[in-house]
């Protein structure tokens, strides 16, 4: 993979502990813990985001088909936000009130010890594009909660989640979001990354820029065939998920990401993994 020379950098996504902003080491789970939370979250998740065709699989009486969104909707259309802040008020560790704003992420601060999600914004995940200081800005991950995300939060393949193994539950309903990020990413490197991010970023500053359309006419011949069964507007395409990576090159914790998902593929998709993307190689063609 190729290095963009910023800080090494949530799942790389939630700097390293000397970038901490609490005082104390950050909480572990378990995974009895990440048993609980992913069964709760998923229980009563917005069943729009996932696919209307196709199998489904039964999550506490709603039956759900793949999932079909992408990072925000995994933080927020489901209710592993609300798990967590009822985690934290079970475990007597609430730092003060938990706002109940939709887009705000207190919650996953506070079960990471304190560790802001962002570095140039603050806990709401709102929107494609914001102001910081004057100027068009995105949100900046904090590589911090990136790290804290790969220790803490992959469950096990056994782990038992809403009355299943989280392998069923990876197999029927996440592979293909988790599938399309290593596509995506393996894409973008092979085809230019730094020169794309360098494009991306000089349009972004622009706050009539729309990176919705750019990236869906830019790369809209990128990896038809997870366009397959997109039918709402919350559908993570490839195009969005080449936004995501073209992003975290540019605050930096391209390569934290990178790393967590790497470790959800080893162990819930080898075989797949194995083929698409070896060390220090890249993939051909796509």
């Amino acid at each position: 993979m190729k290095r963009t020379g910023m800080l090494l950098a949530w799942i790389a996504t939630f700097g390293l502990m000397a970038m901490q902003t609490s005082s104390e080491m950050p909480p572990k789970l378990s995974q009895g813990d990440l048993s609980n939370l992913y069964s709760e979250g998923l229980a009563h998740s917005y069943e729009y985001m996932f696919s209307e065709t196709g199998p489904k699989t039964e999550i506490a009486g709603k039956w759900y088909g793949t999932y079909m969104g992408g990072m925000k909707g995994l933080l927020l259309y489901t209710q592993l936000k609300s798990a967590v802040a009822n985690h934290l008020r079970e475990e007597g560790k609430v730092q003060g009130a938990i706002p109940t704003d939709f887009s705000n992420l207190t919650a996953y601060a506070q079960l990471a010890g304190g560790i802001e999600p962002f570095t140039n914004s603050n806990e709401n995940f709102d929107g494609w594009g914001k102001r910081v200081d004057g100027q068009a800005a995105f949100h900046y991950y904090n590589p911090a909660i990136v790290q804290w995300g790969i220790q803490n939060m992959i469950p096990k393949a056994n782990t038992e989640i809403a009355g299943k193994p989280a392998q069923e539950i990876y197999d029927r309903m996440f592979s293909r979001f988790f599938r399309m990020m290593v596509d995506t990413y393996l894409y973008i490197n092979l085809v230019g990354y730094q020169e794309a991010q360098d494009d991306y970023q000089a349009r972004f500053v622009n706050m009539a820029f729309d990176a919705k359309d750019f990236l869906g006419t830019k790369y809209h011949n990128a990896l038809p065939a997870y366009s397959k069964g997109v039918n709402n507007w919350g559908s993570l395409t490839p195009q969005l998920a080449i936004g995501f990576w073209l992003r975290r090159g540019i605050d930096g914790t391209n390569e934290l990401f990178w790393e967590g998902l790497s470790k959800i593929m080893q162990e819930f998709d080898e075989e797949w993994f194995a083929e698409k993307w070896k060390p220090g190689e890249m993939a051909k063609s796509y």
